[in-house]
């Protein structure tokens, strides 16, 4: 990496990480690379849009992750395998699953019996976070199911490698992405509605989603997890935030296609953690006075584990905001999870983007509506629903155009983001590279807070040199901290969500910035914000809640050091026509990046060196003359 020191006493720097291209190159530039066998550096400040988790933020973070779950699969001691739960239901047998429903499928009998087998495994999901079901699938189904689906990954791949579409168009996005994918599956292929047939009709997982979320369930993903040989174990995580006074967002259902023995990396849930206790303990990640653990680590050493070791065709069902994490696969052998999650129909945007393909996504097919479908798949009478979705899916296929390859020496304007598909739905893009700055604290115009009424701190671009020069106008998101050693005052040595402008702030016409400056906005409880579109809330309003556990940063901290870690990118700067539409705006800025650091992969990286402690950064000691 290279580093630009500032002029002042404090070293102020801005690091720019140099990535190397092929983290980022299309196949085609990567063939060309390794024809030529010369490493390609990329070292310009650009915007990528494309996936909400660049490959350069997991690049970032990846040897953090891989050290984290090392050290949490030591912490983790309390572990068992994740039983099926015994439902006695008149009219069913143990546990549900294949085989179970006999007769005429529109038995009132049987309708009865499987509500009821429903309700009675929603109430444990509800208690515990995760269930399982044996029996989900027959053998044949799940052996036919792999076998598919494999097949898709590899023609994929070659799709892929060929330059004939991105990524994204065929795989989501996977914390630790080496020996690990996320393959979306179109419908269409008559293996998969018999696969969903047998899991959602006649097994108890259509009924037990029903329970909760009622007919009207969305479905939001329809994807398979491949751990291969060699896949690292994964951080603990929820896939969704704890929303104080909400109910669950997404239950999914992973479905074995083989059996998955302790070697294959199997899933570890916490059961039980699905809640604002444990959510509080998850967040706060800094050890007590004396050295002890965290709050984080002693939740994970102490909160008994369940161990998906599932069989062949049985399932476990998750509330997304459960503790949980996929292990290392130590054996020789590919692991393949069937996946689908349905959404809780009074929610907007969930918190994390879906595994799913597009055409699927934006059809809001309810449980109901698919269920409705794959009866009449089970009586011989066609599937109309999923006919015509799997129709404008090989539509769409037909129309894909092959990939354009990434100009990494293109002139950049100063505003645009460079756009690539994306099955995105939010206002929010990955930076590249990151971008970490540190320095005093300097006043500014004092008009933020006395005319706007969001204070900021400031760092003057002098401090810089001209290393700002090439870096996009526009607003940001990250994390800050405020540096002051064996200080207990509020806000200080803890990360703190972060919305910053850089640029000239043009609607103050005739009282523009002199030069480039970076504001930051510390986002604290009192922030005024707008709740986004896609906020992790209920659709029907109410008051948007912040995830922060920050009240207040008390006094000011002008000569105080900041550290700043940008790593998101919300919109360009641009000049208002009145004050009351620029302080709107700033509202909704203030929403959406304190939304994106709550989704991940971005609420990882406030846990990186450079943001805990400030270290690992060239200069560090006072100055660097190589830098």
């Amino acid at each position: 990496m290279f580093n630009i020191i500032g002029k002042k006493a404090v070293c102020l720097l801005i690091l720019v990480e140099v990535i190397p291209a092929d983290s980022f190159l299309t196949p085609q530039q990567l063939h060309r690379n390794a024809i030529i066998n010369q490493p390609s550096y990329i070292t310009c400040t650009r915007l990528m849009a494309g996936s909400d988790v660049s490959n350069l933020l997991y690049q970032e973070q990846e040897k953090l992750i891989v050290k984290r779950g090392e050290l949490e699969e030591e912490f983790v001691s309390v572990v068992k395998p994740l039983k099926a739960t015994v439902i006695k239901v008149r009219g069913t047998g143990k546990a549900g699953g294949f085989g179970k429903v006999s007769g005429g499928s529109g038995s009132s009998n049987n309708k009865a019996s499987s509500k009821a087998e429903g309700n009675a495994h929603a109430k444990i999901l509800k208690k515990e976070g995760v269930l399982r079901i044996d029996n989900v699938l027959s053998a044949d189904t799940a052996d036919s199911v792999r076998e598919h689906l494999y097949n898709l990954r590899y023609q994929s791949e070659k799709e892929v490698k060929e330059g004939k579409i991105q990524p994204i168009q065929r795989f989501a996005d996977v914390l630790l992405k080496q020996n690990r994918c996320d393959l979306t599956i179109p419908l269409g292929a008559e293996i998969i509605s018999e696969a969903l047939e047998e899991s959602l009709c006649k097994s108890p997982v259509g009924s037990t989603i029903a329970s909760v979320f009622g007919d009207d369930a969305i479905l939001h993903e329809l994807s398979c997890l491949m751990s291969d040989s060699g896949s690292q174990r994964q951080n603990v995580h929820p896939d969704t935030p704890f929303i104080d006074g909400k109910g669950p967002v997404l239950y999914t259902c992973f479905i074995a296609l083989q059996d998955v023995t302790l070697d294959m990396g199997p899933t570890t849930w916490f059961p039980r953690t699905h809640n604002k206790e444990s959510h509080d303990a998850f967040m706060d990640t800094y050890e007590s006075e004396g050295g002890g653990d965290s709050p984080k680590d002693k939740l994970i050493k102490t909160k008994p584990a369940v161990l998906g070791t599932l069989s062949k065709g049985s399932c476990a069902i998750f509330d997304s905001r459960t503790l949980h994490c996929g292990t290392a696969n130590r054996s020789d052998l590919s692991r393949a999870l069937f996946y689908f999650s349905f959404k809780n129909p009074n929610v907007g945007y969930p918190g994390n983007p879906a595994s799913i393909r597009r055409e699927l996504a934006s059809a809001n097919i309810s449980l109901g509506a698919l269920m409705e479908d794959l009866q009449s798949f089970r009586k011989g009478k066609g599937t109309p629903l999923i006919d015509r979705l799997g129709s404008q899916m090989q539509n769409k296929k037909d129309e894909e155009q092959p990939v354009e390859e990434f100009d990494s020496d293109a002139e950049d304007d100063g505003g645009d983001v460079e756009q690539r598909e994306s099955d995105d739905c939010h206002p929010w893009t990955s930076v590249n590279p990151i971008l970490r700055l540190r320095g005093p604290v300097a006043s500014g115009y004092g008009r933020g807070g006395k005319k706007l009424g969001v204070p900021t701190a400031n760092l003057p671009a002098s401090l810089f040199s001209s290393a700002l020069e090439d870096i996009t106008n526009g607003v940001y998101f990250g994390w800050a901290v405020i540096e002051q050693p064996h200080s207990n005052q509020g806000g200080r040595n803890i990360p703190v969500k972060a919305v910053v402008n850089v640029g000239y702030s043009p609607t103050f016409e005739g009282e523009e910035n002199k030069e480039k400056i970076v504001e930051a906005h510390l986002i604290t409880k009192s922030s005024p914000m707008e709740k986004p579109s896609i906020a992790f809330d209920d659709k029907d309003g109410g008051d948007y809640q912040v995830n922060n556990d920050i009240d207040e940063i008390e006094g000011d901290f002008y000569d105080e050091t900041m550290r700043l870690q940008l790593i998101g990118y919300l919109r360009p700067e641009q000049k208002f026509d009145a004050f009351p539409d620029l302080i709107a705006q700033i509202h909704q800025d203030i929403g959406n990046a304190n939304e994106a650091l709550d989704s991940m992969p971005y609420v990882f990286s406030k846990e990186e060196e450079f943001v805990k402690d400030g270290v690992d950064w060239v200069g560090s000691g006072g100055g660097d003359g190589s830098a």
